[in-house]
């Protein structure tokens, strides 16, 4: 779907950005593009459940910071997207 494409191309433009992954709200992957280094749909949706769970809330934003990269995972209203970005 285009809107899926602009999503996932708008995040590959970020800054330090080297993949994306995009889980549907049953953790179901609906595009995975570029470097991700082990991060699929499955862990994507998992964490943002996860993170939403620790405040009570149906979206959430969390970030796991490593020592060369770091994932940004945020969830919307149909779709949890994952972004990887180096340091």
């Amino acid at each position: 779907d285009a809107k899926l494409k602009e999503a996932v191309d708008t995040a590959l433009a970020g800054e330090g950005v080297e993949g994306v992954v995009v889980s549907d709200r049953n953790g179901l992957c609906l595009a995975s593009v570029g470097e991700t280094r082990g991060l699929n749909a499955a862990t994507v949706f998992s964490l943002s459940k996860r993170g939403g769970q620790l405040f009570g809330e149906s979206s959430s934003s969390v970030t796991i910071d490593g020592d060369n990269a770091a994932y940004v995972i945020q969830s919307f209203d149909n779709v949890v997207i994952g972004v990887v970005k180096s340091h």
